[in-house]
């Protein structure tokens, strides 16, 4: 690894940076570099994949991705710009094993820098075997994925994407990453590879805990208790326990581990039918909500819809009403203004028609308004049949190892 100090001369308001900040990491990364922007023109130059760690001489050690941005634009005409800049290496030095034949890239790894500097070596791992990439970040960063895949040598690579709602993924499209892992590590002299070239830990934490839950079935390893203790395996073998730990994320994170390890036990959705989200209601009872211009968002993968309070909403109750038909993860974000406040996000095929009352505990609640949602909150769904209440069964994992092992291989041909 090279530090080096990059002097920018500002021409113009903004530099030309497009930057983002690893979860778990200090800095900031270089995304992309505008086109003639000023920062096009460092001395030395500055590329994609390049981290900054310091502004005139000053580290941006502790500070948060806004604070750190504030101190770019806060500089003055001519910007010193220190980074860490990774020459020609070897991916394995950030491929860690989740599990026998599973491993992971770390987000730190400089994907970018595929581009101006070939790696030598990618993927040599201490096993033989074909190995294959699972990228769940690509379509949000598919420079990176385009500088992975061309560079990948003696690995296949699969743009898996990342289908979710809410941060969740949809588990019809996890069980698929599940199935598909198994299926390859069936050939004992396969190796499967997860990373994410947007540099998230987050997805490969969850989609590591999937392909460990239900590839196993497929491999015929040991199964972990549940899907909590596959998460946790994976957050030791990274060693982000301290930055994704459950008790640290939103509780809908818990609630998707939980929906994973009912439908692998039972297969069918408990619930096979869609709802009708006929109305939402939030209540604080002792105290004021404090809300500018608040409204209701109800969506799912495919539908979308923002509801007013109506009569009789208070600072203290808000109620709307709808008739919004939502199918598998959907979603209920209250909003002060445009900015989101707290979100209930769930599954229709885990919850029946009637009005669960759900706690502040069990909502995602924003960070700027933790302090600003009242203990006694709650949010009631009034959730109606849909008119195919009377829907068949419906399958969320295939019903045995054999039809589980079908969908892995037709995800690995492609036909899935």
């Amino acid at each position: 690894m090279m530090i080096l100090e990059c002097v920018v001369t500002r021409t113009e308001a903004a530099l030309g940076l497009d930057c983002g900040q690893h979860e778990g990491e200090e800095g900031l990364w270089i995304r992309a570099i505008l086109a003639n922007s000023p920062a096009s023109k460092a001395q030395p130059q500055l590329f994609e994949g390049d981290r900054i760690v310091g502004i005139d001489g000053e580290s941006l050690e502790g500070l948060d991705f806004a604070e750190a941005i504030s101190r770019i634009r806060d500089a003055g005409p001519v910007v010193r710009i220190t980074v860490e800049r990774h020459a020609a290496f070897s991916l394995d030095a950030f491929v860690f094993e989740i599990a026998p034949r599973l491993l992971a890239v770390a987000s730190s790894c400089p994907f970018a820098s595929l581009a101006r500097a070939p790696p030598r070596g990618l993927l040599k791992t201490k096993r033989r075997g074909r190995v294959r990439v699972w990228d769940l970040g690509c379509d949000d960063a598919p420079a990176h994925a385009k500088c992975l895949r061309s560079a990948l040598q003696d690995a296949s690579y699969d743009a898996f994407g990342w289908i979710s709602l809410a941060r969740l993924p949809a588990l019809s499209h996890a069980v698929k990453l599940g199935a598909a892992v198994g299926a390859w590590l069936r050939a004992s002299d396969n190796i499967a590879v997860l990373c994410d070239t947007s540099g998230a830990n987050l997805r490969v934490a969850l989609g590591a805990a999937t392909a460990m839950r239900i590839g196993a079935r497929i491999v015929a390893h040991d199964l972990d208790d549940s899907a909590f203790e596959s998460y946790d395996r994976y957050l030791d073998a990274a060693d982000l326990r301290a930055d994704l730990s459950l008790d640290k994320l939103p509780p809908s994170f818990k609630r998707w581990l939980t929906h994973l390890d009912v439908a692998l036990l039972s297969r069918r959705a408990p619930n096979p039918a869609p709802l009708v989200v006929i109305g939402v209601e939030a209540s604080s009872p002792a105290t004021p909500l404090a809300l500018d211009n608040p409204s209701f968002d109800v969506a799912d993968l495919a539908v979308s819809a923002n509801l007013r309070p109506a009569a009789p909403s208070t600072d203290r109750l808000l109620v709307a009403y709808s008739a919004v038909v939502v199918r598998d993860e959907f979603s209920v974000t209250l909003r002060s203004g445009r900015y989101p406040v707290l979100r209930f996000a769930s599954s229709t095929a885990f919850l029946d028609p009637g009005e669960p009352r759900v706690p502040r505990a069990a909502l995602d609640i924003f960070p700027n308004y933790r302090r600003h949602v009242p203990a006694d909150f709650y949010l009631v769904l009034r959730l109606a049949p849909s008119n195919t209440s009377d829907a068949p069964p419906r399958l969320l994992i295939p019903e045995n190892d054999a039809a589980l092992l079908a969908l892995g291989t037709h995800a690995l041909l492609g036909d899935a």
